[in-house]
């Protein structure tokens, strides 16, 4: 396997760093793609292993690191509303697409997944198949609507305010994967801002709506019972309004799953589903 890094201006004038995983040969261009969001806080390097496994087997890997996390520019860590998110990857997606014209995923972690979902329920993309990795679709904690409702008129006001940090320990079971998370100086560990968290309750709350499009791609939707960082019940939700969608669930797993002490199998599950799905979408 062979890594290139590249960069990307998007149409508001930010530079993202881009990172793409492709097999030693020249066939590259040929395979299916696979385009990674990666999630609140973090940066794209932490999926290499992921690629790996995906690469192995006989996909092409893209990813970026979202505005303000890893090394692109913008505010760390700050959300100020993920339709700007869903607009980088729309810029992806036409970076992705100059190296790739056959059959290519979506795949979107945690805030990532989010990002995701909303990119293919706006229309903002066409992929062939998309896959949600504990999507943050709910936040760990429902709260009441009226709550919810104080939360976004403060932050209005203190914008600023802390309203959460992000638990090293609930990434995943592997004590050494912790240890990894929480000493990797790319990683923002700073508390989540309270504008970044009702940007992402509201956008949760359209990608649940009752009037919000069902999905008629291939979906993959993955999530541990045990995540305490999103909500699984919210990927359960998306699952029951749309019974087409494949759900994996792991009963002990913790957030990041690829991560975890199921790595192996999640791993397994992800490249056997998007193989079959993309041959399926040459075929036609």
């Amino acid at each position: 396997m062979r890594s290139a890094r590249d960069t990307l201006v998007t149409p508001s004038g930010l530079r993202l760093v881009t990172r793409a995983w492709l097999p030693d040969d020249d066939r590259s261009g040929e395979l299916p793609a696979v385009l990674i969001v990666h999630g609140l806080g973090e940066h794209i390097g932490r999926y290499e292993r992921l690629a790996g496994v995906l690469v192995g087997a006989g996909l092409a890997v893209h990813g970026f690191d979202l505005r303000g996390h890893g090394e692109s520019e913008g505010r760390r860590a700050w959300v100020r509303d993920v339709a700007d998110l869903v607009d980088d990857v729309s810029a992806m997606v036409a970076h992705v697409r100059t190296w790739h014209d056959g059959p290519w995923a979506l795949m979107g972690h945690s805030l990532g997944g989010l990002v995701a979902l909303r990119a293919v329920q706006t229309g903002a993309v066409t992929p062939d198949a998309l896959v949600l990795s504990s999507a943050l679709l709910r936040a760990s904690t429902a709260l009441p609507p009226f709550v919810v409702r104080a939360l976004m008129a403060l932050a209005r006001i203190a914008p600023g305010l802390p309203a959460t940090r992000l638990d090293a320990t609930a990434m995943s079971r592997d004590p050494l994967e912790v240890a990894a998370y929480r000493d990797d100086p790319v990683v923002s560990h700073a508390p989540v801002r309270l504008d970044t968290a009702t940007a992402m309750v509201a956008a949760g709350a359209a990608a649940l709506a009752p009037d919000a499009p069902p999905l008629t791609l291939p979906t993959l939707v993955l999530h541990g019972l045990a995540d305490t960082v999103t909500d699984p019940r919210g990927s359960a939700e998306l699952v029951a309004r749309n019974p087409g969608v494949t759900h994996h669930v792991e009963r002990e797993g913790r957030h990041e799953l690829f991560n975890d002490t199921c790595r192996e199998l999640v791993s397994d599950v992800l490249a056997r589903w998007l193989t079959s799905r993309l041959a399926l979408a040459a075929a036609r």
